[in-house]
């Protein structure tokens, strides 16, 4: 079962990262997602959404999430998707223990990327 985890928490790395260089041209290191936050922090949805994560509530946030993604706007659209990209990554930084405390799984994880590309592949068409 930890084998299963291990690769889909790599699984994960590896989606999130191919998005990153779609969405910023960049892969994600330290130094990329420390200017995305500073990017898009000082965002009302990035406030409230990371507050939900802070509280436990990731269900809520993902909720959040994705009501901001369909509801964007042609001009926020390069924000938005670094808004996604930030979440999934930083739930996926989290033990699986800390996830099944709030609720949540890699699984949804993956799930929620899965959504986040096809949501962004058929605006950017």
């Amino acid at each position: 079962m930890h084998y299963q985890e291990d690769w889909l928490l790599r699984q994960i790395n590896t989606v999130i990262n191919t998005l990153a260089v779609l969405f910023t041209g960049k892969k994600l290191t330290s130094e990329s997602i420390r200017d995305m936050e500073l990017q898009i922090s000082y965002s009302e949805y990035y406030k409230k959404v990371f507050k939900l994560v802070e509280t436990g509530d990731i269900n809520k946030a993902e909720n959040l999430l994705f009501s901001v993604l369909k509801n964007m706007e042609k001009e926020e659209q390069s924000e938005t998707p670094l808004l996604a990209l930030l979440f999934y990554y930083k739930l996926n930084e989290l033990s699986d223990e800390e996830l099944d405390k709030k609720n949540f799984s890699r699984k949804e994880i993956m799930e929620g990327i899965e959504s986040v590309k096809k949501l962004f592949l058929k605006s950017s068409l």
